[in-house]
């Protein structure tokens, strides 16, 4: 049985992969992902999946794995051990998990690494599912190292010691970078429906959703716990914040939505630590997601 610390430890891992969950939706709609839709909590968080047109017209869906630092040696991205105990070795195991996942629907792997604290990516990069496990039989033949045979249900994606330098550059030949410039620059109308105004363009947001979001919250900012002001009619004022926002392609939905106060909102624009604040709404949205989940 798990102890209250390990719950703790594991519960904070998956808190700080959901900041890093962020920035690859960001990446993916500033490389021209439109249409994207995705659910940054509830009870399965740790399948991070995400629906999407890709800037060739092809609808994905994207399965995205951040990376483990094996220290000195390399970034690597592992897969559910918990396979090996149904496949003789890693690479079964790797074909079983991306089996497991084309049979959820997913189209590619977008393999990512980076600073789980503030979000910034030094790895985004978009894979085939078909491709993986191929390449991480091609990585196998080109590394020699006993610690990566002990741990071969993985793929590099950044080598840090030359004994992973191999591999790591067959991972970049087989990908895509997402954090490179686009190719292909989408226009507004491509993805999201706007009225235009004065000050550029305005994107239509659902009053129903809006709603919802503050009745979940009840009166409460979900950034940083204070009760709204009471209004003029006789409510808790508390205003919504899409954390991956609607200019940058974000679903308005409620699993990218958060009530907040007008503070914490301000903040999220225009603060020196705006991506520490943005960190903690994300963290707040998948607490509050694994919390609906649990009374499902």
């Amino acid at each position: 049985m798990a102890t209250l610390a390990e719950g703790r430890e594991e519960r904070d891992h998956h808190e700080r992969e959901v900041v890093l969950f962020s920035s690859a939706v960001r990446a993916l709609a500033a490389q021209g992902f439109s249409h994207l839709d995705f659910d940054i909590g509830g009870k399965k968080a740790r399948r991070r999946y995400v629906s999407a047109r890709a800037p060739s017209g092809e609808n994905v869906v994207i399965w995205i794995k951040s990376s483990t630092h094996w220290r000195d040696m390399a970034e690597a991205v592992r897969f559910p051990w918990k396979k090996l105990s149904v496949s003789p070795d890693g690479q079964s195991a790797v074909a079983l998990a991306c089996e497991s996942a084309a049979q959820r629907g997913a189209t590619h792997l977008l393999a990512i690494a980076g600073n789980d604290r503030n979000g910034v990516l030094s790895v985004a990069r978009l894979y085939s599912l078909a491709r993986v496990t191929a390449l991480i039989a091609e990585q196998a033949a080109l590394t020699d190292s006993v610690f990566y045979r002990a741990h071969s249900a993985a793929l590099i994606v950044y080598a840090y010691s030359p004994e992973f330098r191999a591999a790591a550059d067959a991972a970049e030949r087989a990908g895509e970078d997402i954090l490179s410039p686009p190719l292909h620059t989408q226009t507004a109308s491509e993805g999201q429906t706007v009225v235009r105004g004065r000050s550029g363009p305005v994107y239509r947001r659902d009053p129903k959703i809006r709603a919802k979001v503050l009745e979940i919250a009840n009166g409460h900012c979900e950034c940083c716990g204070e009760e709204g002001f009471l209004s003029a009619s006789g409510e808790r004022y508390l205003e919504t914040h899409h954390v991956v926002g609607v200019a940058e392609r974000g679903p308005d939905t409620i699993a990218n939505i958060i009530a907040v106060c007008p503070t914490c909102h301000r903040k999220a624009h225009f603060a020196a630590e705006h991506i520490e604040v943005e960190r903690r709404m994300a963290e707040a949205i998948y607490r509050r997601g694994r919390k609906i989940g649990k009374s499902a």
